[in-house]
């Protein structure tokens, strides 16, 4: 199956428009007002909570990374709770691989967009992360297909095509109904598809309503 590991490591490798926006501008992108993303890793009973809020902006992986190194690594289950209007592709995506890892590592990672909150965007790459994706019926999120910021604007390149086609495969293999995934891959990246709790889980987008067991 293709994770999002994988991923990363082909736009690295294929597409320089996407390597450029992985670059990390160096600590200062670390310090950020209230008006940004905060993370507040900390372990409760036997889970560990994640609560991912704002914006991604460069420097959000980094921030993850280092609360997680500090978390306790042995919580078998991993909470996420999600409400973002996107952001940084290439940022979305190195969170998305911590958060791969540690399915990699056995564990269960469950994730969150609780009543009234949103997931836009890039957002939806950490949500699909999820072995158990969970929404409330009130719950709104939203996709678009993929494009490096060194594209402005007008039709897609090559490259972008190939990745939102890789996109759409693996939401496929995740279960998304094909239409849905279509609509993901197509829809262009100054719009936004927005579906609601309900929708999301008679999609396969997501696969709990979030209250349920």
């Amino acid at each position: 199956m293709i994770v999002l590991s994988a991923i990363v490591l082909w736009l690295l490798a294929t597409f320089p428009a996407f390597a450029e926006e992985y670059v990390d501008d160096g600590p200062e992108v670390l310090v950020q007002d209230s008006s940004v993303s905060q993370w507040y890793p900390e372990a409760k009973g036997a889970k560990l909570e994640i609560f991912i809020e704002g914006e991604i902006l460069l420097g959000s992986a980094a921030k993850l990374s280092a609360g997680l190194a500090v978390a306790d690594s042995s919580q078998p289950l991993v909470t996420v709770h999600l409400a973002s209007p996107g952001g940084r592709l290439a940022e979305a995506l190195k969170m998305a691989v911590s958060l791969e890892k540690m399915k990699g590592q056995g564990r269960t990672v469950r994730t969150y967009v609780t009543e009234y909150s949103m997931c836009m965007s890039a957002c939806m790459l950490l949500f699909m992360v999820g072995n158990e994706r969970r929404v409330d019926t009130t719950s709104q999120l939203g996709f678009h297909q993929a494009r490096s910021l060194a594209n402005s604007g007008g039709a897609t390149t090559e490259e972008e095509d190939a990745l939102n086609s890789l996109i759409s495969d693996l939401l496929v293999r995740q279960g998304v109904r094909k239409t849905v995934a279509d609509a993901w891959r197509n829809t262009p990246p100054d719009q936004m598809f927005i579906v609601d709790g309900f929708d999301a889980i008679e999609n396969g987008i997501a696969t709990h309503e979030y209250y349920t067991e």
